[in-house]
């Protein structure tokens, strides 16, 4: 069961089928916000296109505070689990997406999280920071919004 946000919270979800642009509208309104002076983190995922004709060889994550990046998935290359034909890499996955929440918790304005779909639910450090974003406050104070990405496959932030 989802619960209210805490007052003053606003949080928005998008959601859609691949493709429609729900990334680029969250990294559209990040510059936008970054530059009305607000404090932005989180984190997003893009697809990463190379293979034969730009087909989609897997998805990079990156820390929207510290520019970190690295790879979330790839096609049949890595180790982890596996979603299809990718590889999810769970330590790019906690040590940039989750850390990126936590900081973006800890020091932003607005915290937006890009995808949260079968492969970030994978892992529970990811999970863990992700549901707190929703429930804790920056210095005594709810941030005033958190822009949840939950993708297709994800149904509830419960």
């Amino acid at each position: 069961m989802l619960e209210a946000p805490p007052s003053g919270k606003r949080i928005f979800l998008l959601t859609g089928p691949p493709g429609i642009g729900k990334t680029t509208a969250v990294v559209r309104a990040v510059d936008l916000l970054r530059r009305e002076g607000i404090a932005v983190g989180g984190m997003i995922t893009r697809e990463v296109r190379g293979g034969a004709g730009g087909a989609r060889v897997g998805f990079e994550v990156l820390d929207l505070s510290s520019g970190n990046r690295g790879w979330l998935a790839r096609a049949c290359q890595g180790s982890g689990p596996r979603v299809g034909r990718y590889l999810v890499d769970i330590a790019s996955l906690e040590g940039i997406g989750a850390s990126g929440i936590l900081g973006a918790v800890a020091s932003s304005d607005v915290i937006a999280i890009d995808e949260i779909g079968p492969m970030e639910l994978l892992s529970g450090r990811f999970r863990e920071p992700a549901t707190r974003s929703s429930n804790r406050s920056r210095r005594g104070r709810a941030p005033p919004y958190s822009c949840w990405m939950p993708g297709t496959a994800a149904r509830s932030r419960a």
